[in-house]
């Protein structure tokens, strides 16, 4: 078999793909390539990858499983198609899977090319594939060639301390290398709060291997600065990058330690690498880690798979691909487990005592470096040393562990909310959200602020509130920085992940946004209240993404985390009322009113779901105007189904006018029958107009809203049916607990002002 090298460069809409092969002509193709729809792609199948994470928590995983599987095979196959020119695509397909050096233009890194499908197979399962990136603007450091008889290796341990799984992963690893006898490695653990910035850097010099157990962050606007995280602060990137003496093979076993994207684990933006290319900078061979987000229980025995691979003498290209086949044989292919590790670097890399085979196949390498190592005997001295060393490593390891064991069953001692030390600054942080619902926002602003400067507060908390404030006031740019500036301190507060999910859904990116409210519940220290909210933004992401049956069970776990969310309520009463099942729909909203006595929103669904539609019997001299249900923009993620109530209020207002008669019974059957239609398409005005001759309406009144604790924010327009004239376009902004009425009674005044200047 012969082992391929492909390079891709792009020269903007075009592709140039060259594949060269031992002993043949090199192929050289250019392909036009719609970078539109490739990005639509790479978001298909990062909706696929958040899908399959959450499998293993819905009622029917085998049918969204089978489901799953059919979407990735067929959006992969549109990817591989888009991406190849005709010619290497049928090379691809006929050839024998052998190893690939895939040669990428920095620009086209976010692509999951792994994940091309050649209709019988994806790329990442046929061949054993070794990234290496193309560049021109980083300063490259020759590889380190090892020589040694002895290798080292570094294993650092969760130093965030917030993996559950962490500890155990190190330990069968830790068993696993030092049991072996193919090779002689030596073994050093670093964990916890002990492997800050300072230890790490200090150890990992000189190391020949190092594996990672945490998180990563990436940092979309200083890449440089993406990196660890540590227990106080981030080992970045850039800091990585001015290692003398890297390790040669670096395993990330944290989420998106190769996403080339947001520091919140968006994937597959235009961006180059974080951790990784800090470590290729410097002099790395082989970098391995996740594209996404990972749980730690799988991807414990993905990496004891790879290792027991690679120690006994694979390369590290088949062994990664093996501990891929083993996830594939357990759990199928719905684990996106195999498809979410990716290695830059070449993967013909391996230890072992050398084969003439593997010997051959090693002067192939693009590298050209001899790495067959030998092991060395011990002397009775070194073998002291070793039986002392790994006493004193069990040791650690049995006190880990029983401070592990003792955490959990004393759970005061690693849960920032339960540790009593804290229970004034949580007091604080619980009423300064209390304030800022009931409209005091001055006050809240003040007490975000103290909550940020207290010394006990190591979780984040403030930067949150503070950022939803801004966020509200449309600062969003300062909202972000403040989020940002938390999630860099710690990412582990999940009021942090809700709000910036909040902002990226009213910036229009949806998948992103669902992406930040998994993220949210990722986070295993929190609040009830907060894990209601996180599961009930989740509910209503997923329910404008048309997945309305994941969306209610969402809103009926956050009930199960805090049994009188009004908001989830709320919700459930707004789909039951969708789907006809107004009994049902009103005891829901009357469940809302005995928590909340006081809620304007759940007494106006019950009007409203009361109100009997009106036969259209109105005389010819009377004009009508058919109001369409307002389309959620943005804002808190809280509450769906406001834009029936604003459509409609407006309705009510503009018949106590006397000029225009509502066609209302569009608004009730619109809630089961028909889409949500917005304000800026097009296509939309089109469908608006549309539906109103059917209605046999004079005008049509509809537009898209943002929800805030205190603030609604409207755009509005009124066409002329019949001449397909804009009448009026408004933007209205109000607050106060009657924001919405006051809303109605600004656009009713305007529109009525400017209708009696028309001349029919």
């Amino acid at each position: 078999m012969t082992d391929k090298y492909i390079t891709v460069y792009q020269k903007g809409d075009i592709h140039i793909v060259d594949m060269f092969q031992k002993n043949v002509l090199t192929t050289k193709k250019e392909i036009t390539v719609d970078k539109g729809f490739i990005d639509d792609i790479c978001q298909e199948i990062k909706k696929i990858t958040l899908l399959a994470n959450r499998i293993p928590y819905e009622a029917n995983p085998e049918e969204i499983c089978s489901h799953l599987v059919l979407n990735l095979k067929n959006t992969g196959k549109l990817l591989f198609k888009n991406l190849f020119p005709d010619d290497i695509q049928k090379n691809l397909r006929e050839s024998e899977g052998t190893d690939m050096y895939l040669r990428l233009d920095e620009k086209v890194l976010h692509i999951p090319w792994e994940l091309c499908y050649d209709g019988q197979e994806f790329l990442s399962l046929k061949y054993r594939i070794g990234r290496q990136v193309l560049t021109e603007n980083k300063t490259l450091t020759s590889f380190k060639e090892l020589k040694r008889d002895k290798l080292s290796m570094l294993i650092i341990i969760d130093p965030s301390e917030t993996l559950r799984y962490a500890q155990k992963e190190a330990e069968i690893l830790y068993s696993l290398l030092e049991n072996q006898t193919q090779t002689d490695i030596d073994v050093e653990l670093l964990g916890g709060r002990y492997a800050n910035k300072f230890r790490i850097l200090k150890e990992i010099a000189d190391k020949d291997f190092v594996h990672f157990i945490g998180h990563s962050i990436y940092n979309e606007n200083q890449i440089e600065k993406s990196g660890w995280i540590l227990k106080d602060g981030i080992i970045t990137s850039d800091e990585i990058s001015k290692m003398d003496n890297p390790p040669v093979v670096v395993f990330s076993n944290s989420c998106q330690s190769v996403a080339t994207a947001s520091h919140d684990g968006y994937l597959f933006d235009e961006r180059s690498l974080g951790i990784g290319g800090g470590f290729m900078i410097a002099g790395t061979r082989n970098f391995i880690g996740p594209l996404w987000i990972i749980h730690d229980e799988k991807s414990v025995n993905f990496a004891v798979d790879f290792y027991t691979s690679f120690i006994n003498g694979k390369p590290i290209g088949q062994a990664l691909n093996d501990a891929k086949l083993k996830v594939i044989n357990t759990d199928g292919l719905c684990n996106l487990l195999w498809a979410s590790y990716v290695l830059y670097g070449d993967p013909l890399v391996s230890l072992c005592s050398g084969s003439q085979e593997k010997t051959e196949r090693k002067k192939e390498s693009i590298y050209n470096e001899n790495l067959l190592l030998k092991p060395s005997k011990a002397t009775p001295v070194q073998k002291v040393k070793s039986i002392l060393f790994f006493l004193i490593v069990i040791i650690l390891i049995g006190y880990i562990s029983w401070i592990k064991w003792f955490s959990v069953n004393n759970s005061h001692l690693d849960s920032f909310f339960n540790n009593p030390k804290n229970t004034s600054l949580i007091q604080l942080y619980n009423y300064a959200y209390k304030i800022y619902n009931n409209g005091n926002v001055e006050a809240a602003t003040e007490l975000f602020k103290e909550i940020i400067e207290d010394k006990n507060n190591h979780i984040g908390l403030g930067y949150d509130g503070l950022a939803a404030i801004y966020f509200e006031k449309g600062n969003t740019r300062t909202a972000k920085e403040i989020l940002k500036r938390g999630l860099t301190k710690s990412s582990g507060n999940i009021m942090s992940h809700i709000i910036y999910g909040d902002i990226l859904f009213t910036e229009g990116k949806r998948d992103k946004a669902t992406t930040e409210y998994f993220q949210a519940l990722q986070q295993k220290d929190a609040l009830t209240w907060q894990k209601a909210k996180a599961y009930n933004a989740l509910g209503i992401s997923l329910f404008k993404n048309s997945e309305t049956r994941s969306a209610i069970v969402y809103f009926q776990k956050s009930l199960s985390a805090e049994p009188e969310n009004r908001d989830a309520f709320f919700n459930l009463g707004v789909l039951a009322w969708r789907e006809g099942k107004k009994v049902e729909a009103l005891s829901y909203f009357k469940k809302v009113i005995e928590l909340n006595p006081s809620d304007k929103l759940a007494d106006l669904y019950i009007e409203l779901i009361k109100h009997q539609p009106q036969a259209n019997d109105i005389e010819n001299y009377v004009k009508t105007a058919l109001i369409l249900p307002f389309f959620f923009d943005g804002g808190y993620l809280r509450r769906i189904g406001a834009g029936e109530v604003i459509a409609w209020i407006i309705g009510k207002r503009l018949e106590k006018t006397g000029k225009l008669k509502r066609i209302d019974r569009f608004i009730v059957k619109s809630g089961r029958e028909f889409g949500e239609i917005g304000f800026h398409k097009l296509s939309d005005s089109i469908a608006a107009i549309n539906i109103a001759k059917i209605e046999k309406a004079d005008y049509v009144i509809y537009g898209s809203y943002s929800l805030f604790v205190d603030t609604v924010e409207a755009d509005i327009r009124v066409v002329n049916v019949n001449t397909a004239e804009i009448v009026t376009v408004e933007h209205i902004r109000t607050t106060g607990e009657r924001k919405i009425n006051k809303l109605a009674e600004i656009f009713v005044k305007n529109f009525i002002s400017k209708l009696g200047n028309i001349k029919e």
